[in-house]
Order: C-alpha cells, then sequence, then structure tokens
C-alpha cells in the first residue's frame, strides 16, 4: 500500500507566488511516487486566486475560507483535511519544491525513525543560502555540516509524519502570524519529539515577497504575539521583563514616527500597544480559547 501525503499550503493574496508553488509541488508528488493531496487554504483572497486554482488546478483541494483567519488557525484547517495521512508537507505559498524535494523528505524521515519532522533548507531563486533556524531559541545559520537531530521543524517547508499532531496536538491559533512554529516545536520537544535536518534537502524560498501583501495585517499583532509566546511558554516574570523591554522599543518608535510624520507608520504601532494591552488584560481568556494543550 502506497503511503499517503497531504500537502498543506496556506495563501492570501499572493496569487502568482501560488502558481509557481503548484506547479513545483505536482511535478515532486508525481515523481515521489507517494499517493497524495493539495490542500491549498485561502484566507479569503481578492486577487484572482479562487479563479487562479479553478482553472489550473481543479483537482486541488481549495477551502476558500470567508476572512483571514490567519496562518496558524488556517494551518491547522489544512492539516485537518488529511488527518488520517501518513505525512503532512506544509508549505508557504512563497516557496517552490525541486523535483525530488518530497521523495527526499520520505527517505530521510525514514532513515531516522526517532525523527517526526524534517524542514528543508531555505535557498533564494539564485541559490544563495538563507538563515535557516534550527533551535527553538537561538540564531539561525545558512551553513551546517551535515545531517542533524534538532528540535525545530518550522511551517515554511516542513515535512511531519502526521502522527505528531495527535501527540503535540495542532498549532496553537492564537498565532495570527509569527511565533506558531516555535510554540509548537517548544511543545514538541518537551514531549520528547525531535526533527532531523538535512541541509542537502533545498527549496526556493521567495523570502519577504510571500508577506507583502499581508504586512499591515501582520505588524499590529508582534508585540502581542511575542507577550503570549512567553508569558505561556516561560510563566509570568519572563513575560513582564519582555513586557517592559516592548514599551521601551514602543516609545521610541513612536516618538521617531511622530518627529518623521510617518503617519501610517504611528497607526500601526498605535494597533500594536492596543493588542499587546488586550493580550496582557485578557491572557487566560485567550489562553483557555486555544485549541491545544
Amino acid at each position: 500500500m502506497k503511503a499517503t501525503i497531504n500537502i498543506v499550503i496556506v495563501t492570501y493574496n499572493n496569487k502568482d507566488l501560488l502558481e509557481s508553488c503548484l506547479k513545483s509541488v505536482e511535478e515532486s508528488l508525481d515523481r515521489s511516487g507517494l499517493k497524495g493531496q493539495i490542500t491549498v487554504v485561502d484566507n479569503a483572497s481578492s486577487d484572482g486566486t479562487p479563479e487562479l486554482i479553478g482553472k489550473r488546478f481543479p483537482h486541488v483541494n481549495h477551502v476558500k475560507n470567508k476572512q483571514n483567519l490567519g496562518f496558524a488557525k488556517a494551518l491547522n484547517v489544512g492539516i485537518k483535511k488529511g488527518i488520517d495521512s501518513d505525512y503532512t508537507l506544509l508549505l508557504n505559498d512563497d516557496v517552490e519544491l525541486f523535483p525530488q524535494t518530497i521523495a527526499s523528505m520520505v527517505d530521510t524521515l525514514n532513515n531516522y525513525p526517532v525523527a517526526k519532522g524534517s524542514p528543508a533548507c531555505l535557498v533564494y531563486p539564485d541559490g544563495r543560502p538563507q538563515p535557516v533556524k534550527l533551535k527553538i531559541l537561538g540564531a539561525a545559520k545558512k551553513s551546517f555540516k551535515g545531517v542533524q537531530i534538532i528540535n525545530f521543524s518550522g511551517t515554511t517547508a516542513c515535512m511531519y509524519r502526521t502522527e505528531i499532531f495527535n501527540i503535540v496536538g495542532f498549532f496553537d491559533e492564537f498565532y495570527f502570524f509569527y511565533n506558531e512554529d516555535l510554540d509548537f516545536s517548544l511543545r514538541a520537544k518537551r514531549k520528547g519529539m525531535k526533527s532531523v535536518f538535512d541541509p542537502d534537502i533545498k527549496v526556493i524560498h521567495h523570502r519577504k515577497k510571500g508577506r507583502v501583501n499581508a504586512v499591515n495585517a501582520i505588524k499590529p499583532y508582534f508585540y502581542a504575539t511575542d507577550y503570549y509566546f512567553y508569558r505561556k511558554n516561560f510563566g509570568l516574570l519572563f513575560s513582564s521583563v519582555y513586557l517592559l523591554m516592548a514599551f521601551v522599543h514602543i516609545l521610541l518608535w513612536r516618538r521617531r514616527f511622530r518627529k518623521e510624520n510617518e503617519s501610517e507608520k504611528f497607526r500601526l504601532v498605535q494597533e500594536g500597544i492596543e493588542k499587546l494591552r488586550e493580550t496582557r488584560k485578557n491572557y487566560k481568556k485567550l489562553r483557555n480559547k486555544s485549541v491545544v494543550s
């Protein structure tokens, strides 16, 4: 019986990047010999994405959200569509696979039974390496020596054994964007889960281009997202230290944007302050709404 795979791609107003992504996924899936489905979770795109999928990729499982649910919640929607599959490949819509990528990821997981995930090495279209994060808390690196057992997997381009979601749970849906991968990897580590990183398994990542159409929606969540992550995973004292640092940082940016008459940037910082205050005030309620432990 062939192994099965669910390839989950979250998209928002990135029609051209998504088209390139899907083309590469189709070729890589075809070469892998796996039986699988491609699940595109569309966070209410208005740029012609639904029409593109309907015309060019009618076989894709296209989930059309009525509003932008954020990244973590959209990931969960896609994962649940193929929860019975053997493997789940999570991809940003600004990623392109090489023909051998999927097969190489599966082979790597099979060669390292201890591992539940296998993230790809990210490169620019011209082949230059991008920084890749291998630790939950630590700097990203560009150069690597051989295959490594790691404790951070990520969501940009990572294959998981689907069983991990039955052990660790799904992504915490508080995270609209950012930190969902850190939170998941930390929970996985605390349950003894590991991943394996092979620097020879590469994917093209159009870094920062995937978020360009959503940047104004993302930025106000920055401080609140970090505060929530630290409060949830490291406690009140650690998050209080972060809170103090965040307000100093905010104060400096407000002064700069006011002085330079950057009204839009000033507005985004103000929104960030409000979301941070709301998150701090309602942390317990927000935490209880989380779909994971």
